[in-house]
């Protein structure tokens, strides 16, 4: 593929996955979604597809800080705000669906702590490091919370699909056995 077309690619996936961020099916019904959200939209419809991209937003400043102007946080896009960056081992899968789950703070003033809330009725876990299995069909909204020494607060959703073997199989595209 040359270099030009892959980039149209690259831009194309990029408008699919900002477009569809906004997307009110990210945030669980009745809920507020917080000012610091990062959902992982996918560009396709179908639940076994990896997202393609990850969003984060920080949330506006309602002031500028001393010494600055208002406008000013146009001007360094690479803003120091507290956030997370999440690695997660799998969004579609069988019953029972086993997930590795990782947080990383990006900024923000350490130490941090981490709670997960997994979304299907069990207890929370804190740690920068989770794995979790998951025993209820459909999709499941998980939301890791991260927190600085500063006070500073962050949560991703992360949108999970858990399925029955025969579905997995025929979404894949796998042989029935």
């Amino acid at each position: 593929m040359r270099a030009a077309s892959r980039l149209s690619l690259l831009i194309l996936l990029l408008s699919i996955a900002c477009s569809r961020a906004g997307d009110e099916r990210a945030v669980p019904p009745g809920a507020t979604p917080e000012p610091h959200t990062t959902a992982h939209p996918s560009t396709s419809s179908s639940p076994g597809d990896t997202p393609a991209a990850s969003i984060s937003v920080p949330a506006p400043t309602s002031s500028p800080e001393p010494g600055e102007e208002e406008g000013d946080e146009f001007d360094d896009p690479f803003e120091s705000a507290f956030q997370l960056a999440v690695t997660v081992s799998q969004y579609f899968g069988p019953i029972p669906m086993t997930v590795d789950l990782q947080v990383r703070a990006r900024n923000g003033t350490p130490p941090y702590s981490f709670t997960w809330d997994f979304g299907d009725g069990t207890a929370q876990a804190t740690g920068e490091a989770v794995t979790h299995t998951y025993t209820t069909l459909g999709r499941i909204n998980t939301f890791v919370h991260g927190r600085d020494a500063a006070g500073e607060t962050y949560t991703i959703q992360i949108i999970l699909f858990v399925t029955t073997l025969d579905e997995y199989t025929r979404q894949k595209g796998l042989p029935l056995d």
